[in-house]
């Protein structure tokens, strides 16, 4: 079977399909966190419309939709915190992961943004689904965060079992 493909990476190694994977893969960390930011602006913006009034100049929000308990519009606005979260965090494990991919760089700043991106997905998910409802941009973070990590640690072995030098 072959390993290596015929093209060169930014870093003058053979691009293996793990490589490659892990490329289209960081790339993807960069779309979804601008996916992440667009929905921030969007989950904002519902929380406007839920029916709360706003008293006096300190912005504090009285009334509105309720679902078990929670006002709808802070539950939104949480969901915009998160989703504005993830999206920096996400540009940050992209700009991070690929120096460290191409540039043998330091991967500290890919550990710190997929951990936040971890442990802030799972508190939010959990938080949703015990009031019952399920939320799919937490899970898309957790898997993207964790495939991500999974062909790092792949491509970091490959790495030291063949050699890709051209």
């Amino acid at each position: 079977m072959k390993t290596v493909e015929m093209s060169v990476g930014d870093d003058g190694l053979y691009m293996t399909k793990k490589r490659i994977k892990l490329h289209y893969l960081l790339n993807g960390a960069m779309i979804w966190g601008v996916i992440a930011f667009i929905g921030t602006l969007a989950f904002a913006s519902f929380a406007y419309f839920q029916g709360q009034t706003f008293y006096g100049l300190e912005l504090i929000a009285y009334g509105g939709n309720t679902f078990k308990g929670y006002y709808t519009a802070d539950l939104l606005r949480i969901e915009a915190g998160v989703c504005f979260a993830s999206g920096v965090l996400f540009i940050v494990l992209y700009q991070s992961g690929f120096m460290w991919f191409y540039e043998k760089r330091s991967k500290l700043g890919y550990y710190v943004a997929s951990i936040a991106i971890v442990v802030v997905s799972l508190i939010w998910e959990y938080f949703v689904v015990s009031i019952g409802v399920f939320d799919p941009i937490s899970l898309i973070n957790l898997l993207l965060a964790i495939v991500i990590f999974v062909y790092m640690k792949l491509v970091e072995i490959e790495c030291k079992t063949i050699d890709l030098n051209v």
